[in-house]
């Protein structure tokens, strides 16, 4: 994940910031954070294996019904 100017990471500082005056995590350490991140992460490998595999097939398709060469 980029980071935001001040070095706070999107995630903890939209936590740690929304809504205003009752902010759902109460700091970067809140165990929240961690589970969020978590979810982050375990969303991202699921997606990336998806892709790979989805690609890997796209790739073998084309192979089949590709043109032989003179």
């Amino acid at each position: 994940m980029s980071k935001t100017k001040n070095g706070r990471k999107p995630v903890n500082q939209t936590l740690t910031c929304v809504p205003v005056g009752r902010p759902v995590a109460k700091g970067p350490t809140d165990p929240l954070i961690a589970q969020t991140l978590g979810i982050v992460l375990l969303l991202f490998v699921v997606g990336s294996i998806y892709q790979f595999i989805k690609q890997r097939k796209l790739n073998a398709a084309a192979k089949q019904h590709a043109l032989p060469l003179r």
